[in-house]
């Protein structure tokens, strides 16, 4: 996951906690010498420090975190006799696409892989 980052959340960008729950309804105050972010999380005003640190000096499930897109890929395993090893494939955006070499007498499985892109 991609840590909080004060001029992302300032752009209007997606936050989530640790634990990838979305919060909701960002507002940046200066309070005092600091900086603290409100926004809304499952149904509740909570703050964080200006870091993204539910709390100062421990981590917690609740720290913000810049929500990030994924992407999944898709590969096939085989058995190569000669090496006496496993070969990954190619890698494709789909299973159907992988799958369409999947007729080697080599072939073991299909996988696939997400990714923060």
């Amino acid at each position: 996951m991609k840590p909080s980052n004060l001029e992302e959340v300032k752009d209007g960008k997606l936050v989530v906690t640790r634990d990838g729950i979305e919060v909701k309804q960002l507002t940046i105050f200066k309070v005092s010498s600091s900086i603290k972010i409100y926004g809304i999380l499952d149904d509740s005003v909570n703050c964080w420090y200006e870091n993204g640190k539910y709390n100062s000096n421990t981590d917690s499930p609740y720290d913000l975190f810049m929500k990030t897109k994924t992407k999944t890929l898709w590969f096939n395993v085989y058995y190569n006799k000669s090496r006496e090893g496993f070969l990954l494939g190619y890698i494709f955006d789909t299973e159907e696409k992988t799958l369409e070499y999947k007729e080697s007498p080599e072939y073991i499985s299909t996988h696939s892989i997400t990714i923060e892109v």
